[in-house]
């Protein structure tokens, strides 16, 4: 077992187990999300349509997060970056200095990008995305850094196949052993279980999530991400993930 992230305290903080990822344009949405929906609600400054003051949006929808806790229940509040050693990355944490909140940061190569946005966020929490092949390969160091408190596994930038000891291993089962190899490395460093890909709503199937989502609670993910309200109806309706917390 690992040393405890430096984050994540015993008994201070509940791994959420679905992540509602929303662009700053969504903004309607935003009031319905913190209304009733997921465990974290994420705003995603990687792929946004416009230029929003970052500052002044995150302000409201803390606003509006707060009030909700005030009423006795409130979801996380987290921020999907642009990846490490970008401009965008060091302008999106300097508008937001002092941020405590959860960082999501994608295209992970090493566990140096997790220190340089460490470095710009010292009290933030990383959850790590694992999409390529350099951070799979190096997913324990990943893992084990002092920032991290979960990683994120998408099989997007990830070969189909892969070779293994075994041989050539198809698709689906490349699939979930990439997933085990991610499992894994998370509970050597004592994190909770991963959190599943980000699913693009503009190709959302409703058979393919759910078979997807499946297979990676079946490997040992505790956590899903979604990117519209449809899809996390559709994840409470036919799969029990709320059961599935690390």
């Amino acid at each position: 077992m690992g040393a405890q992230p430096r984050n994540t305290p015993p008994g201070g903080w509940r791994p959420p187990r679905t992540h509602l990822l929303l662009q700053p344009e969504q903004r309607e949405e935003f009031v319905r999300a913190v209304d009733f929906s997921a465990d974290a609600v994420v705003i995603d400054a990687f792929r946004r349509g416009e230029d929003p003051d970052l500052a002044l949006l995150w302000a409201c929808i803390r606003a509006l997060v707060d009030a909700r806790g005030r009423m006795g229940w409130a979801p996380q509040l987290w921020l999907r970056v642009h990846p490490a050693f970008t401009p965008e990355c060091a302008d999106e944490l300097a508008q937001l200095a002092g941020i405590e909140e959860g960082l999501i940061l994608p295209k992970v190569r090493s566990a140096e990008d997790v220190q340089w946005v460490a470095d710009r966020a010292p009290a933030a929490k990383v959850l790590p995305v694992i999409e390529n092949q350099d951070a799979l390969s190096r997913v324990t160091p990943i893992a084990g850094h002092p920032a991290v408190c979960r990683l994120g596994f998408s099989a997007r930038g990830l070969a189909a196949s892969a070779t293994t000891e075994d041989g050539l291993l198809p698709p689906d089962e490349a699939l979930v052993w990439q997933r085990r190899i991610v499992v894994a490395a998370a509970a050597a460093a004592g994190l909770p279980g991963p959190v599943n890909a980000v699913q693009e709503a503009r190709t959302f199937e409703a058979e393919a999530f759910i078979h997807d989502a499946e297979q990676a609670l079946r490997s040992g993910f505790t956590g899903q991400c979604v990117t519209s309200l449809h899809q996390l109806a559709c994840l409470r309706a036919r799969l029990p993930i709320g059961t599935a917390t690390g």
